[in-house]
């Protein structure tokens, strides 16, 4: 090999080594930064409905609104259901909800319709 070459390839390959290790280091300390986490919303459910136990209460609901106002469209059942169940799951715990008499059952569902359907007023379940 010639020999004037030989001091090009020792600087070259130091100026490698600087920039690969200068990019290594920058590499390490950007990507050591603490990810910033962003704290999920507290919601107002109890969180001891079973996801079984919601969707029967929402198809209950719904085959209900469909028995008794079959000309209702979809999209304003689906949002009174999604009210009567949201209603009941931060209103009562599932405990209460299940020991809950034929009476007082009703008298929840007087108040789920008046909480969920202010314009149309009370309808007897």
């Amino acid at each position: 090999m010639i020999s004037y070459l030989k001091p090009m390839r020792i600087v070259l390959n130091s100026r490698v080594l600087r920039a690969g290790i200068l990019i290594g280091l920058s590499a390490l300390v950007l990507g050591c930064q603490p990810k910033k986490t962003i704290p999920l919303p507290i919601t107002p459910y109890s969180g001891d409905y079973p996801v079984l136990k919601l969707r029967q209460m929402w198809a209950i609901c719904s085959h209900t609104w469909k028995q008794k106002s079959p000309f209702t469209h979809p999209y304003v059942v689906s949002r009174m259901c999604d009210c009567y169940v949201d209603k009941m799951r931060s209103t009562y715990l599932l405990e209460e909800v299940d020991k809950l008499s034929d009476s007082e059952s009703r008298a929840m569902g007087q108040l789920l319709i008046e909480a969920c359907n202010p314009k149309q007023g009370a309808i007897a379940i």
